[in-house]
């Protein structure tokens, strides 16, 4: 069981409609579902896909789906949807790749803090920039 599953756009969207089917039926518990909606969902995987799942694999699945999802509202809202779509789908909507100093000039208008993470993740994928200060 230790092994990383490669998950279907079909599995991904069944456990996403069964999470949300569980949770308007019997609530969560803390910011995670109930001990049995997480045993139907493991039911629902086999029935459909003869997966036999344990709890903490679906649970990754929900929890790093979740964490796409906060990343992506995150950089949808910092820098607009275009960008955010491109960081999503990982293929560029516009072929031309921006220079460094094009992105410092992007960074600068959106007047990210110094600690901002958008402004440190930026400062490491142009490894160009000699200081974070230019950032």
């Amino acid at each position: 069981m230790g092994d990383k599953i490669t998950w279907s756009q079909e599995q991904l969207k069944c456990l996403l409609e069964t999470c949300i089917e569980e949770v308007n039926k019997v609530g969560r518990k803390g910011l995670s579902m109930h001990k049995d909606s997480w045993t139907k969902l493991g039911c629902v995987f086999k029935e459909r896909f003869g997966m036999e799942l344990s709890q903490k694999q679906m649970k990754n699945c929900y929890d790093n789906l979740k964490a796409k999802y906060i990343g992506w509202t995150y950089l949808k809202n910092k820098t607009g949807i275009e960008q955010a779509l491109e960081h999503l789908m990982k293929v560029p909507i516009k072929p031309k790749i921006p220079t460094i100093p094009e992105c410092v000039e992007k960074l600068q208008v959106l007047q990210l803090e110094p600690e901002d993470p958008l402004r440190l993740a930026a400062y490491h994928v142009f490894g160009g920039v000699t200081s974070a200060r230019e950032l």
